[in-house]
């Protein structure tokens, strides 16, 4: 899963403490960003890589994507929605297709906030939000991030 190249400190850090990846707005030929994650299925591990920046870890799908103003997340383990808790302007519009979609996740591992993301020559990547590569470099990239997100299989799963 790719995050928009745009993807700054803060929006990590929201992401990583409240389990999400997200994606919102239009390409310059209309596509909607959004679009592609609902492709994704509770239970999918996905692999979140910040184009041009690196891979910043790997996370399973907790739930279906939700619009900005009907995603809910916990904090201090109560339920709220992420429009009373975010300190970022989320890119997309407010209103209407282009709006940022929110995926829940339970994040596997990850970099730290303050981290960089991990990249090398010779990596796997895809301006696309959401691919299922065939690519023969993606695995060669699988095997690298294993070992450098080494609680990618918390629990045995697949």
């Amino acid at each position: 899963m790719a995050v928009p190249e745009q993807w700054r400190q803060d929006e990590w850090e929201e992401a990583s403490r409240f389990g999400f990846v997200s994606a919102g707005g239009r390409s310059p030929s209309g596509r909607l960003y959004s679009r592609g994650l609902h492709r994704l299925r509770v239970g999918d591990r996905i692999w979140v890589h910040a184009p041009g920046r690196g891979y910043l870890g790997v996370a399973r799908v907790a739930g279906p994507p939700a619009p900005l103003d009907e995603f809910v997340i916990r904090d201090g383990g109560a339920e709220r929605k992420f429009t009373e808790v975010t300190t970022v302007g989320w890119h997309g519009t407010d209103k209407g297709e282009g709006v940022e979609h929110f995926v829940p996740v339970q994040w596997l591992d990850r970099i730290a906030v303050d981290g960089d993301p991990f990249n090398e020559a010779g990596l796997f990547g895809n301006q696309n939000i959401v691919v299922q590569p065939q690519d023969p470099k993606w695995l060669h990239t699988i095997e690298r991030l294993k070992s450098v997100f080494p609680s990618w299989d918390v629990a045995g799963q697949t």
